[in-house]
């Protein structure tokens, strides 16, 4: 008779066994700390990514792009009728944009600064 190893590793403490099992318990600390540290490498990949877009010239007018055009980052959020749907629509997408704004900033601020003079031009 097989057996799964997954099931019966005899090398895992019982805890960590446990976190695997469950990881969505919050009080298993084993689990939490592994959540966080997923966090982490993810915010560092991408901030990774913002990284390379911002240091080539079609990312940076790709990213302008996007927070400009698409998300109107320096629009007004009202539109002519004062629909208020449009209000909320605009400025979820504009809440977006901040989110991406900051990132870059915090990233690479003279490379997003870059970004800015491109595109103001």
């Amino acid at each position: 008779m097989a057996t799964d190893p997954e099931i019966f590793d005899i090398d895992k403490p019982q805890e960590v066994l446990d976190a695997e099992r469950n990881p969505d318990n919050a009080g298993n600390e084993i689990a939490i700390a592994a959540k966080r540290r997923n966090k982490k490498q993810q915010d560092e990949e991408r901030n990774e990514g913002l990284k390379i877009m911002l240091s080539s010239k079609a990312g940076r007018e790709y990213l302008a792009y996007i927070l400009f055009d698409v998300c109107g980052l320096m629009g007004p959020s009202a539109s002519k009728a004062f629909d208020d749907n449009s209000l909320h629509y605009r400025e979820g997408a504009k809440e977006v944009a901040r989110i991406v704004q900051k990132d870059a900033l915090q990233v690479n601020r003279a490379a997003y600064m870059v970004l800015l003079d491109e595109h103001l031009r």
